[in-house]
């Protein structure tokens, strides 16, 4: 892929500031309207840059639909400036987490499956692992553990050694492995032995990933993944040991979702020790902490088990509130799945139908081009056909009339201008056929072409007569040119046309300086032509 332009290349970087000032509307105007120049200017690299950047703070906003329509204008652009295997793997992984995320499963597994594609042919490293993290996580919300579980133990082996963005990849690998086996656990029955395993595999990967260089935050995450397979293990104690542990670092942390899992954590270790008004009050602060942020995936689950702890404490109206409200939001989160789903195809429909329009549209200006060009080639044969002599391909005489003006600038340039013309021509006919004069005639063209110039201009003047004009070329260096050409005739093997055929030329020259009228250089040229025949022929005769 080319190199994106200044101007795209400054907007992105323009917006990065206006992100980091929390202006999240200028850095999305100012994005927008940088792609469209780049779409109008067909930059493709740049219009790829600029959309990528765009999708990528439309996700961090939350506005995920729009994002997916970004990323797909953005996979679109890559392509058409046939980006390398590390742009489309990276979006390809992108796209597949969000539109997971968003509850589009089908579309996600898609871009999972190209993503993973691509991704073996990738050369960095760090874009190379953190395209397989993106998948994995995909086919983990998927319920693809198996799947997800050999792609983070990849990351983990590539991974093992490098330092910076890729060592930060291996270490989330091992906190999502973590979460991978935690979610296949929930799908089996409590009494299933592979259930502990998975459990027990899961704390090993937290401990693991704790021993590795992580991102700020991660450290922190990685532990309350412990906690959370230490609860479901049924080790309420160790996990408030735990839990205890972290509460300085969970106190200073900015992270509110972090906070309200662990809270969810605390109340479920609460409601496992029989501490029911403590595990309701619990559940309630960590419903508040994940509603703060909008960030509602958890709260349905909380809410189920806040009704399990009033209903424990006898307090059966909060349980049953607690239990509608659950269900309400399930139910509300379904039917937002379900439009969001509709919402993403249309984009994608959309998307296409631009993208269709737009083919059509470049198939049409390259039909259009076509047509032109191929008109084109025929007006330039119809005025070659109409400036060139058919029997011998030489130029004809208006081809000659159209180069009188050139003769006519005042540029002292010295030319000459010659008239040949086959000697007894009508002999020939009458005597071995007009087929053979017609031989005659091409063959004496193509030793007037060997003998000439590329700059010089010859033509059939007509009939047996054909005419030179000699460009550049003082009188006696024509003389000398034009007594080649005559010697060359009449040395010719003219028995291989037929036996007893001979040809000779008589040749007429005068000499002029630019500006000159050629109608008056030939009446010159002919007068001396008219001399030549005169004085027997095969001979050439200059004016002056």
């Amino acid at each position: 892929m080319d190199e994106p332009t200044v101007d795209a290349a400054a907007a992105r970087d323009a917006a990065r500031l206006l992100v980091e000032a929390k202006r999240f509307a200028d850095a999305q105007a100012l994005l927008r309207d940088a792609a469209n120049q780049a779409r109008s200017a067909q930059d493709w690299s740049g219009l790829y840059v600029l959309l990528e950047a765009l999708g990528a703070l439309l996700r961090n906003q939350e506005q995920r639909v729009e994002a997916v329509s970004v990323f797909l204008d953005a996979l679109w652009a890559c392509r058409q400036a046939q980006g390398s295997a590390d742009q489309l793997g990276r979006l390809e992984a992108t796209l597949a987490f969000t539109l997971v995320n968003l509850g589009a499963a089908d579309q996600a597994a898609e871009h999972a499956a190209a993503g993973l594609a691509l991704a073996e042919s990738m050369t960095r490293l760090d874009e190379r692992v953190r395209a397989l993290n993106a998948v994995a996580l995909t086919n983990t919300r998927l319920g693809h553990f198996q799947s997800a579980r050999r792609l983070y133990a990849q990351i983990v082996r590539e991974a093992k050694g490098a330092a910076g963005q890729a060592q930060w990849e291996r270490g989330g690998a091992l906190i999502n492995l973590g979460v991978c086996f935690n979610d296949e656990a929930l799908t089996l029955d409590a009494a299933d032995p592979r259930r502990a395993q998975l459990l027990r595999r899961s704390i090993r990967c937290a401990k693991a990933a704790l021993r590795t260089s992580l991102r700020p935050g991660h450290a922190l995450a990685a532990s309350l993944n412990c906690a959370d397979s230490l609860l479901l293990l049924g080790s309420a104690d160790e996990a408030s040991d735990l839990l205890a542990a972290l509460e300085p670092e969970l106190q200073a942390s900015r992270d509110t979702e972090l906070r309200g899992f662990a809270t969810g954590l605390r109340a479920r270790v609460s409601l496992q020790r029989g501490e029911h008004d403590a595990a309701a009050r619990l559940f309630a602060a960590a419903i508040e902490l994940f509603e703060s942020v909008a960030s509602y995936d958890e709260v349905p689950g909380l809410l189920e088990d806040l009704s399990k702890a009033e209903e424990a404490r006898s307090d059966l109206c909060c349980a049953l509130k607690a239990e509608r409200r659950a269900s309400a939001m399930r139910r509300a989160r379904a039917r937002a799945l379900s439009q969001t789903r509709m919402r993403v195809v249309e984009a994608r429909y959309e998307l296409e139908l631009a993208r269709r329009t737009a083919e059509a549209e470049r198939t049409l200006e390259a039909r259009i081009d076509q047509q032109r060009a191929q008109l084109t080639a025929q007006a330039d044969a119809m005025s070659l056909a109409a400036h060139t002599d058919p029997l011998t391909g030489l130029g004809n005489r208006r081809m000659l009339e159209g180069i009188s003006n050139l003769l006519k600038a005042p540029s002292e340039t010295p030319f000459c201008v010659a008239l040949i013309d086959v000697d007894h021509f009508k002999r020939v006919n009458d005597n071995f056929s007009h087929m053979v004069g017609d031989q005659v005639l091409r063959q004496i063209a193509d030793i007037v072409r060997e003998n000439c110039r590329p700059t010089d201009v010859a033509a059939r003047y007509g009939g047996e007569e054909f005419a030179l004009v000699l460009s550049g070329m003082v009188r006696d260096v024509g003389a000398r040119v034009c007594e080649r050409l005559r010697d060359r005739i009449e040395q010719f093997d003219w028995a291989t046309i037929r036996t007893g055929l001979a040809v000779t030329v008589s040749i007429g020259l005068t000499a002029d300086v630019c500006p000159a009228d050629l109608k008056e250089a030939l009446a010159r040229a002919d007068s001396c032509l008219y001399a030549a025949k005169n004085g027997g022929r095969n001979q050439v005769r200059l004016d002056g």
